[in-house]
């Protein structure tokens, strides 16, 4: 996951690998369509609106190959509750089996979320 432009002070343009894209939409779609999220706005900082839009656009990007990105700062800070929420609902058990991503690789991709997360915080 890499930070390629500061899209003004809201946003980025940002670089995911195919098991980025993969990991991040799979986050999204445990929140949105797997497991219930008690107190969802709080936990998720989004509503379940904008998390399903979201999970829309990253559906639309390639699996397989890499994907630039533009993504607002609530957008990057969805993805990351999403994935730190999947994470810790499924749990080493059932992490890979449910989005196809193994834990460990779940858990670099949360690194990601979180360094990017940070960078456009500061900004």
């Amino acid at each position: 996951m890499k930070l390629l432009n500061r899209a003004g002070v809201d946003g980025a343009t940002v670089d995911l690998s195919p098991l980025e894209t993969r990991g991040s939409r799979a986050g999204l779609g445990e929140i949105c369509f797997g497991f219930e999220v008690a107190d969802f706005n709080a936990r998720i900082g989004a509503t379940r609106d904008e998390a399903r839009t979201l999970f829309e656009k990253l559906d639309r990007l390639s699996l397989d190959g890499q994907n630039v990105i533009l993504l607002t700062r609530e957008e990057i800070r969805l993805l990351k509750n999403a994935h730190e929420q999947t994470l810790n609902e499924l749990g080493v058990e059932e992490y890979g089996t449910r989005t196809g991503v193994n834990f460990a690789d779940g858990q670099v991709i949360m690194k990601g979320l979180l360094k990017l997360a940070t960078a456009l915080a500061r900004s």
